[in-house]
């Protein structure tokens, strides 16, 4: 993996982390994940993709 993937990925985990209150990730469900990718695709402006979270 490329150092420029590690860091973007890393810059993503953060901001999840910090979006969700520092809450652990692990303890976080998939209400949570969607409304992530919600606001990353509304407030951020960045393309959704389709995921399938079932």
């Amino acid at each position: 993996m490329s150092r420029r993937i590690e860091t973007s990925y890393l810059h993503y985990i953060v901001n999840y982390i910090c979006f969700h209150n520092k809450q652990h990730p692990q303890d976080l469900r998939l209400e949570e994940i969607r409304a992530y990718l919600s606001h990353l695709a509304i407030n951020r402006h960045l393309q959704k993709f389709v995921i399938d979270l079932q």
